[in-house]
């Protein structure tokens, strides 16, 4: 009786982690140089080394890297995270595995290749204006719009805006709870009871609605932020 009762909470556990969370975990190493080498290295402001380097970051959100050599010049990147394909998983289970992805980082990931800064290259003139919901001082690169896009349209709960650094919590907390209350109406009517009716339907609603808003959300606002610059 033991056993299978360990074994039943090993399954549930495995259901509940989320694909891409024990695939590749929440966190990934970026190689990172410059030209000429020995420039200090700065993720979101934090010192971590000097170029070349491996840096670790989290899958939780896009970073600022900076890079920066006295005499030679100063490098601003952002990194933009994309899906992990392993969250696509995640529908063969259910939507609790995808929502944990999301809420921890492990359904994103960065790009592969070397983060290269080139100190000499003439420096590009920005306009790093403070912007609400978006906390980043660069252009948001075409491909990352249409990724972020693409999140909100097949994944939602948020993961689109948390690509690009706006607030995905308002989206999140909405969408749960829709799924939340649309599930438990939908047992209430399969029980036989008449209120889980209106429940299943608010619920419905309410997820559907907020996915809507997602979608022409992230879209207006990436376009306003990057009519700034």
């Amino acid at each position: 009786m033991a056993q299978r009762i360990q074994f039943l909470v090993a399954l549930l556990g495995a259901a509940t982690a989320g694909c891409a969370t024990v695939v590749h975990g929440t966190s990934q190493r970026i190689p990172i140089t410059s030209s000429p080498v020995g420039a200090q290295v700065l993720v979101d402001s934090v010192p971590v080394g000097v170029t070349p380097l491996v840096a670790t970051v989290s899958r939780r959100r896009s970073h600022e890297v900076t890079v920066v050599q006295d005499g030679v010049g100063t490098v601003r990147l952002t990194l933009d995270r994309n899906i992990s394909p392993w969250v696509l998983a995640n529908s063969m289970l259910s939507f609790v595995p995808a929502i944990v992805d999301v809420a921890d980082g492990g359904a994103y990931g960065f790009r592969s290749d070397t983060v290269r800064a080139n100190l000499s290259a003439p420096p590009r003139t920005e306009r790093p204006a403070p912007f609400k919901g978006i906390r980043r001082t660069s252009p948001i690169p075409t491909e990352s719009r249409v990724t972020a896009t693409t999140a909100s349209i097949f994944i939602g709960f948020g993961s689109g805006h948390a690509l690009i650094g706006a607030r995905a919590r308002p989206f999140l907390l909405t969408q749960l709870g829709g799924t939340v209350a649309a599930a438990s109406g939908l047992a209430l009517v399969l029980g036989g009871k008449n209120v889980g009716g209106p429940l299943w339907v608010g619920g419905s609603a309410l997820l559907i609605g907020s996915r809507l808003f997602e979608v022409i959300d992230i879209v207006s606002t990436t376009a306003k932020y990057n009519s700034r610059f």
